[in-house]
């Protein structure tokens, strides 16, 4: 049985926190993103920060019931990009324990909450393959 998700926004003092969901991310599903574990990694803090600007809103999502030592992780991370035209939710990762739990359905449901309320009525989801 699914126990509740808790959703917030990423602020800047979570750059740490982002980087190394991110980079957990990028190790455990090479092929979901556009980028690579062996490019972020050296990531800078100024490059962290900048990433986080870089992106109107970022979630991360908590159950509090992962295995040991994961309990305290975000289950999942999910990003906003706010342009012109619709929103676009990107670079979203659920953590493999966490997976079944609704993380997914939750960080989508704040990405849409968000979006909606800064008046924009479509939110674009990318989806990237792998070609390998």
């Amino acid at each position: 049985m699914a126990g509740m998700v808790l959703v917030r926004e990423v602020d800047a003092g979570d750059w740490e926190l982002l980087r190394d969901v991110r980079l957990a991310a990028l190790q455990e599903a090479p092929y979901a993103f556009g980028s690579t574990y062996a490019r972020e990694a050296p990531f800078t803090e100024e490059q962290w920060r900048a990433r986080l600007a870089a992106r109107a809103v970022n979630f991360f999502a908590f159950t509090g019931d992962l295995p040991d030592g994961e309990d305290d992780a975000p289950a999942g991370l999910a990003a906003v990009f706010e342009g012109d035209g619709p929103a676009e939710l990107v670079s979203m990762w659920v953590r493999p324990a966490a997976r079944g739990r609704g993380v997914g359905e939750a960080l989508i449901s704040a990405a849409a909450e968000w979006a909606k309320a800064r008046d924009h009525d479509t939110l674009y989801l990318w989806v990237g393959l792998s070609s390998g």
